[in-house]
């Protein structure tokens, strides 16, 4: 994907930089994402769940609970341009997804969104996803159309309808044909976000679809 001059140095600099807290920024030298102090207030959730999860998907994984520290760095990671935070992340995950080859998608943001921000959070998830298991490739064959809106303070019944038909198939997939996909998100809320998406995926072919997600609103 391409990146807005102006992020290109940034970016590759905290990609590169020693290993932090993602709470406190503490350098750490055991690759943990938190230190001690902050594991604390970090809770890791259950890694799969079948039950409740939005078809077509067939399985969701999760991370973390969306509160404390890990919404903290969530908040840097999307609004504050940490993209490491996104790449350690997706490094993480990578540990709790089945050893099974497979397409990695990551929900795509709207092109006006992405001129502001000049970067898609969840691209930089699936990077670290790829970085640990490079069996896992990744292949932006989703786009983003329609009105551009935020969905905060927005119930289950005004997402779904947000994202309804908004995401639709790239030129590129044509590669999730008859494979197995993970659709990569930073935050799940009611899965309405997901669930479009995976629904445009399973028109262009995908024969399996499982939700990655960072961390989830509780």
């Amino acid at each position: 994907m391409m990146l807005w001059p102006s992020n290109l140095l940034s970016v590759a600099t905290r990609v590169v930089a020693p290993s932090r807290c993602l709470g406190c920024s503490i350098l750490l030298d055991d690759g943990a994402l938190f230190c001690a102090s902050c594991r604390e207030w970090v809770e890791e959730l259950p890694s799969v769940w079948t039950l409740g999860v939005p078809r077509p998907l067939v399985t969701l994984h999760v991370g973390f609970e969306y509160a404390g520290v890990v919404k903290d760095a969530m908040l840097d990671l999307k609004h504050g341009g940490r993209t490491a935070v996104g790449v350690r992340l997706g490094e993480y995950l990578a540990r709790r997804v089945p050893p099974r080859p497979g397409i990695v998608v990551p929900v795509p943001l709207h092109p006006s969104r992405l001129r502001v921000r000049g970067y898609n959070q969840s691209l930089w998830i699936a990077r670290g996803l790829n970085r640990v298991r490079p069996d896992l490739t990744i292949c932006n064959a989703l786009r983003r159309e329609g009105k551009a809106s935020s969905q905060k303070g927005h119930g289950r019944i005004q997402r779904r309808e947000a994202v309804s038909e908004v995401f639709s198939p790239t030129r590129l997939a044509s590669r999730v044909a008859g494979q197995d996909v993970w659709l990569v998100d930073d935050v799940w809320v009611t899965g309405a976000t997901l669930s479009a998406c995976a629904v445009a995926l399973e028109r262009a072919g995908a024969r399996r679809l499982r939700g990655l997600v960072a961390a989830e609103v509780t």
